[in-house]
């Protein structure tokens, strides 16, 4: 096996320690945003949802975002 298939797997298996150490502390959405801020990922991972899901998903969600920020300026 060569040392490059090693660090792949030895990377995988990192992987699958941290998802399971955020599952058993049951990490909250609040808490896996922080998370992205910190390692710098917040707009890449945006991206990858927006593209990898429906858009009428993201049509739905900009739809909300708008309301409530509607709501907060009526409110001021």
């Amino acid at each position: 096996m060569t040392n490059q298939m090693n660090e792949s797997i030895t990377l995988k298996c990192k992987v699958e320690d941290i998802i399971e150490e955020l599952k058993f502390l049951d990490i909250d959405g609040e808490t896996m945003q922080y998370i992205l801020e910190k390692v710098g990922m917040t707009d890449q991972m945006l991206r990858q949802l927006i593209m990898s899901n429906p858009e009428s998903d993201t049509k739905d969600l900009l739809e909300e975002k708008i309301k409530l920020s509607d709501l907060r300026l009526a409110s001021k």
